[in-house]
């Protein structure tokens, strides 16, 4: 009978998935610091209250996406929470999800972080 491999990655591609979430990720927050520089004197103007709390759950996500490049299991998980409460505000707010592309990158760049953990973890316990 085959013995089924303890990794599902080499180690190469755990590491080259790692740079490919980070690399994702600052991206993100590059652009996302763009466009706030860029509207940042119309926006301060009329900002609501749903308006802060959707930015404090951006500011969560960028924190956790910090956080991930040491501890990739709290990185991941922040990131998904800020995200996951931004589009539960969305929701609430406009009975519609965010259609942009940046909020979708987010999510994909935090189960990227936690994907690389539950890898590692799973192949720390077989080693």
């Amino acid at each position: 009978m085959m013995a089924l491999s303890s990794h599902i990655f080499s180690p190469s591609m755990t590491r080259a998935l790692r740079w490919i979430a980070r690399f994702l990720g600052t991206t993100l927050v590059l652009l996302v610091i763009a466009f706030w520089l860029s509207e940042s004197r119309f926006i301060a103007l009329r900002v609501s209250f749903s308006d802060t709390l959707q930015l404090v759950c951006i500011i969560i996500t960028f924190i956790g996406f910090l956080i991930a490049w040491r501890h990739e299991m709290v990185g991941g998980l922040a990131m998904l929470l800020g995200m996951g409460l931004f589009y539960l505000l969305e929701w609430r707010q406009r009975s519609a999800l965010p259609v942009g592309l940046l909020y979708k990158l987010a999510i994909v760049v935090g189960l990227l972080f936690l994907i690389i953990w539950l890898h590692e973890k799973a192949t720390s316990r077989r080693l």
